[in-house]
């Protein structure tokens, strides 16, 4: 009895509190924004400075670390022109020895050059047989790993074309793009400036698989480009700091900060594309094989 009209006099404060304390949004939101700044400041991340409002320096020494590594990947994508080739790439990396030879055996040059030697009724039971076994290796698991690794490498791509050159002109205008020998001298600048960076940046960098493994990306492009534009351990070093930077909320932190919005959050893109499917039915439509 005695705990209830404790209760009761506890809630009966809290309502004469609430008078002469009113609800002011504005009020709650500077609360909210300086226990975030107190958050921040115990991070070792110093990109930021609170109290003036700035980016700092080491914020652009870190981007332009970034920069140089991903730097010849970037000019290797870029130099691609052709929209199709990493799809194809990826399809071509996931097929058996078997379904390669039966690809090859299936293209319409191929078919043509053998209905010249071969009667029609033979060779389109043949074509159907050969189509027939080359689907039936595409079962639900083996769709599902292909779309998977072309979604990552498509995150990987988009990570390296993120425009670290202009971020950095804004810490030191003399920057030079994809000139990693240059020495920049980056200035504390206004923090307003790299916001929408900053916004960018997180969305392509939390788009990552980072708990994943990435051999097979490695694998693949070496094999297909002739080189690997990041060694497999540099890349590591790479997610293990990007980890870091999301599970303490650095960025996303930054960003309420500057934008003075402490309910910002980070919306990656969770649409993932279905490469093989369509591909599939690509294939089975071809009039050469009906």
């Amino acid at each position: 009895m005695a705990d209830e009209s404790k209760n009761t006099d506890t809630s009966f404060l809290a309502r004469i509190l609430n008078l002469f304390t009113p609800n002011d949004p504005e009020i709650e939101k500077k609360r909210m924004l300086k226990a975030i700044a107190k958050e921040l400041s115990k991070s070792k991340f110093k990109f930021y400075k609170y109290s003036g409002d700035e980016a700092l320096p080491t914020m652009g020494k870190f981007f332009f670390e970034l920069y140089k590594i991903v730097g010849p990947a970037q000019a290797m994508f870029q130099s691609i022109q052709n929209p199709s080739f990493f799809k194809n790439m990826v399809i071509d990396y996931s097929l058996t020895e078997n379904q390669k030879n039966l690809a090859e055996k299936l293209m319409e040059e191929s078919i043509l050059e053998k209905a010249k030697k071969v009667p029609i009724q033979k060779l389109s039971e043949e074509i159907k047989n050969n189509l027939a076994n080359y689907m039936a290796e595409f079962d639900s698991e083996k769709i599902a790993q292909i779309d998977n690794l072309y979604n990552k490498l498509n995150t990987f791509i988009h990570f390296c074309n993120f425009d670290f050159y202009f971020l950095l002109k804004k810490f030191d205008s003399n920057i030079r793009e994809k000139d990693f020998s240059y020495v920049p001298r980056f200035e504390t600048i206004r923090a307003e400036y790299v916001l929408d960076d900053l916004k960018d940046f997180s969305i392509v960098a939390w788009s990552l698989p980072l708990e994943e493994d990435w051999s097979d990306i490695h694998k693949m492009l070496k094999t297909y480009k002739g080189v690997d534009p990041i060694a497999a351990n540099v890349w590591s070093k790479v997610l293990q700091r990007l980890k870091v930077l999301r599970n303490q909320n650095i960025f996303e932190m930054m960003i309420q900060l500057i934008s003075k919005d402490p309910m910002y959050k980070t919306k990656t893109d969770t649409n993932k594309e279905r490469i093989i499917e369509p591909q599939l039915e690509k294939i089975k439509s071809k009039k050469t094989f009906n």
